[in-house]
């Protein structure tokens, strides 16, 4: 390198010296002398970074080699004698080889599974009620943002919180908050959340997955039925392991006026008070929505307007109630006459003799004992001489 650089520096000056020779000045020998030893000083940068990145690529050989000997060396018992195990009979680079990736593969295992197998406690037994259903949340933009201020960070709460944990809590429910924070950081705001301890569990990033860079929920742990788990989440890549569980929703942001967790509390209610046996099904029903808890809003508005256009005739209705029921609602082809029981179902039958203009109603007769069958029922098709023809009109 160094017969290198007195070339290039005999060289450069050559050229130095006839560049500036051929205007006749001076100046050749101090141009000579200001550009070699710059030359010469950016070469002496070039090799010690040359001998820093050799050093290096050496080092990391070096720690790699020692990294490869531990972790593919035979285990010591307690006389410092190798023991033996499976791959003794093999050459010796097969034993370092097969041993390193064995113990490699099982550190991987070790670091994406849950350090417990389970991770609730059984459920309740009698006299104690446990509920039927486990509610597994997570915390960070469902329950609470982190906001920054001028004083520093802290944790916003979602408007509703209170009135949210208050209407799901047990028995109804069992709250569990599953948050993908550590839990140094994610218990304490729980204190301050939860003073009533409406919040029966809390598990935090330790006991959870890692799979693919991502947090992971796996549900099979927490030693419940999946049948009557339901996971409300922001991130569907929490729960990808199960996600008919999820219910997935939009992060909150911080929005003062938001009201999902009002409509969250009616959806949750909804379907303890139906007493769902697979929650699975209502859950993958609703995830095909973007906005579920929308979606839920609009249909229990349309089954109110509609229910608002329904009579229904109690089992110890009067004939003369009956009679009355249909004067009042016959001339609309909007409303439904709902018969909640056959004997009702008979009264009408009674009532109803000769005439034959069609009813602009539609009687249904739900029962477990007699079956409704629209296709037998003629109360569908006629209503005979219960009213005068003008009343039909």
């Amino acid at each position: 390198m160094l017969m290198e650089a007195r070339k290039m520096k005999i060289e450069l000056g050559s050229v130095s010296c006839l560049s500036v020779g051929q205007d006749g000045g001076e100046d050749d020998y101090e141009t000579e002398a200001e550009l070699v030893p710059c030359f010469m000083e950016a070469l002496h940068v070039f090799e010690t970074m040359r001998a820093f990145v050799y050093g290096h690529d050496i080092t990391e050989i070096h720690f790699s080699l020692v990294w490869f000997y531990r972790l593919g060396s035979p285990c010591k018992d307690n006389d410092g004698c190798d023991i033996t195990d499976k791959f003794v009979d093999m050459s010796l680079p097969m034993q370092f080889y097969h041993r390193a990736s064995s113990r490699l593969c099982c550190y991987i295992n070790v670091s994406h599974d849950p350090k417990c197998k389970k991770l609730l406690p059984d459920p309740l037994s009698y006299p104690l009620t446990q509920p039927k259903y486990t509610l597994v949340i997570e915390l960070r933009d469902v329950l609470i943002h982190p906001d920054w201020t001028f004083k520093g960070w802290r944790f916003k709460k979602r408007p509703g919180v209170d009135r949210f944990l208050k209407k799901v809590a047990a028995p109804m429910f069992e709250i569990v908050i599953f948050t993908s924070d550590d839990g140094s950081v994610a218990f304490p705001v729980l204190d301050q959340l939860d003073p009533k301890g409406f919040i029966t569990y809390r598990l935090a990033r330790d006991v959870a997955c890692q799979l693919e860079g991502h947090c992971v929920k796996d549900l099979r742990y927490l030693n419940r039925d999946l049948s009557r788990v339901i996971v409300v989440d922001c991130n569907k890549d929490s729960v990808r392991l199960q996600p008919r569980n999820l219910l997935l929703l939009s992060p909150w942001k911080g929005n003062d006026n938001d009201q999902t967790l009002d409509n969250l509390a009616n959806f949750l209610r909804k379907i303890a008070s139906e007493q769902v046996e697979d929650v699975r099904d209502v859950l993958s029903f609703y995830s095909q929505y973007k906005e579920p808890l929308q979606e839920l809003k609009n249909i229990i508005h349309f089954q109110r307007k509609s229910y608002q256009d329904k009579e229904q005739i109690k089992e110890n209705t009067s004939v003369s109630e009956i009679e009355d029921c249909f004067k009042r609602f016959v001339k609309r082809d909007d409303i439904d006459i709902i018969l909640i029981n056959q004997n009702v179902a008979e009264m009408i039958r009674h009532v109803i003799d000769s005439h034959t203009q069609p009813l602009p109603a539609i009687l249904e007769i739900p029962s477990k004992d007699h079956p409704y069958d629209a296709s037998k029922d003629s109360i569908l098709r006629r209503a005979r001489g219960m009213f005068n023809p003008e009343d039909l009109k």
